[in-house]
């Protein structure tokens, strides 16, 4: 494919390579721009470690899956430096003083890939079409929760929340209420929509060429993409490939350019000795553990105490990850703007486990407690493996693990069928309104069906906070009251991040583990 630009390329940010240095053996948040502007052209192939098996926005979690941060863009993006809304397809979103109002204006001229208007009433047939129950929207107690929303003319919609959301921001960013598809390619296609590239359409940087699920899906530049010059790339695509030394290998011997890497891992040292980047930026998630509290014996108090008290988050990460993952010992890392040093998870004090453990067996009058942990069959499970073997040092312990594919896994997840399992908590981490969709009784993402009324009450009681003093306040009481009561156990501090060769160059991160789609370029 051949398209022309113009001369000088506008609206470039100045460019940031970020790569790995020895002196600190992780991805640096930033580094010396490069010679000259962004090259055009070229095409970038990208592994990824899972499939997509419909391009539905609904079944992901905003930018998060860069499959659909490339077909799809987004109203806004978060920047994952500093929380700071970053404005995309949306020329502004302004709130009221109290932000339980808000005016959303679309940038003019927006088109589809089926060549039909992206506007205000674009956005509201699609957020409509998330409000009927039977699509099973994730967002849909979000949107019900809403008072109205109105189209009030071509680029402009309010949006009357009814309460303070200083969390709306996310919603517009990492969900699907701010990943808008073509009304027309939604009605025509029917179910069958964003199986295909004929039942699909969005207005992000790429659109959808070729897919063959399962292998590989490439994209092509979008030559009517709202930001002029971009994206650098003309082709774009995906393939699948689930195992990080063999991503590596490829990257090392030029069969493809980039890899997604979900968790640390040797193969990233491999990379960067071959002359390649490990690219990422610091994450305040963490890998944790959560519990079904609707099915025993996991609903007590004391067994969740003691399995987190027999758990090593050091011994899991040297196991499963050799060690290059770091465990988790306070809510949010050293260094994150969220950071509290005095709340603290308590974790591998196994004589102290087992006192717990045998008061509850000798209060039920059993001799154990058996139950499995839910993985999906990824890198996951070895950090899984490793902690059921934490688990079962413990005497009347019969943990096992229940390993299923990864749309098995997150099927069962969704539909509350497990007893334990494996996840992240709540991203990004900036508002307590996300805590709250995962936590609070009521809240749409809480599977793990925990309720606890003073916890609804810190909930409830933050969601409105923009000030980031009072934020990292907020949060870290609340977390602080999840970890008293074992609502999870922390293993490691989350890092997504990417492999790449050293052609690649990247401006922006939609997220600490994937660079923006539309600013990605090959160098010569």
């Amino acid at each position: 494919m051949t398209r022309s630009y113009r001369s000088s390329v506008t609206g470039v940010l100045a460019a940031v390579i970020l790569t790995l240095t020895a002196a600190c053996g992780g991805g640096t948040e930033g580094g010396e721009g490069p010679e000259g502007p962004p090259q055009q052209g070229g095409k970038l192939t990208w592994l990824m470690t899972g499939d997509v098996s419909v391009l539905n926005p609904r079944i992901i979690t905003g930018a998060f899956t860069p499959q659909f941060a490339a077909l799809y863009d987004s109203l806004i993006q978060i920047d994952p430096r500093t929380g700071e809304p970053i404005f995309r397809q949306a020329e502004s979103v302004v709130p009221n003083e109290d932000k339980s109002a808000w005016t959303i204006t679309l940038r003019p001229g927006l088109t589809f890939s089926d060549g039909t208007p992206f506007d205000a009433a674009a956005v509201k047939s699609w957020w409509d079409h998330e409000l009927v129950p039977a699509n099973a929207s994730p967002v849909l107690s979000t949107l019900e929760s809403f008072k109205n929303f109105e189209v009030v003319d071509d680029q402009t919609m309010t949006v009357d929340v009814g309460y303070p959301r200083a969390a709306f921001y996310n919603d517009l960013a990492f969900t699907s209420l701010g990943m808008i598809p073509s009304p027309t390619m939604v009605s025509s296609a029917g179910d069958a929509f964003g199986s295909s590239p004929e039942t699909f359409a969005a207005a992000g940087p790429f659109v959808l060429k070729e897919w063959v699920q399962g292998d590989h899906m490439l994209l092509e530049a979008n030559e009517n993409y709202w930001n002029e010059g971009k994206p650098y790339l003309d082709e774009l695509e995906f393939k699948t490939s689930t195992d990080p030394s063999t991503n590596a290998d490829a990257i090392a011997s030029g069969s493809a350019d980039m890899a997604y890497l979900p968790f640390p891992d040797p193969a990233q040292e491999r990379v960067v000795d071959a002359g390649g980047q490990h690219i990422s930026l610091p994450n305040d998630q963490q890998v944790i553990i959560t519990f079904n509290v609707a099915k025993a014996p996991f609903d007590d108090e004391r067994v969740r105490q003691a399995l987190t008290l027999a758990t090593d988050p050091k011994d899991i990460s040297d196991k499963a990850q050799s060690g290059l993952a770091k465990p988790v010992t306070t809510l949010f890392p050293e260094g994150s703007v969220l950071y509290d040093a005095s709340v603290i998870q308590k974790t591998d004090d196994l004589p102290a486990a087992q006192t717990l453990l045998d008061e509850y067996l000798a209060d039920k009058g059993i001799d154990s407690i058996t139950g499995s942990v839910l993985t999906p069959d990824n890198q996951t499970a070895d950090q899984v493996s490793a902690l059921v073997q934490n688990w079962n040092r413990l005497d009347g312990v019969d943990i096992k693990i229940d390993k299923k594919t990864v749309a098995a896994f997150v099927t069962a997840r969704s539909a509350s069928d497990f007893q334990v399992t494996i996840g992240y908590s709540a991203q990004p981490g900036y508002f307590v309104e996300e805590w709250l969709t995962k936590w609070s009784t009521d809240g749409s993402g809480n599977v793990q069906n925990y309720s606890d009324p003073e916890l609804d009450a810190l909930l409830e009681a933050g969601r409105g906070y923009a000030d980031l003093e009072d934020r990292k306040e907020a949060l870290n009481e609340i977390g602080a009251n999840l970890l008293s009561h074992a609502a999870f156990i922390g293993l490691t501090y989350a890092e997504q991040s990417v492999l790449a060769s050293n052609k690649v160059k990247t401006e922006t991160m939609v997220n600490p583990g994937v660079p923006d789609p539309a600013e990605v370029w090959m160098a010569n």
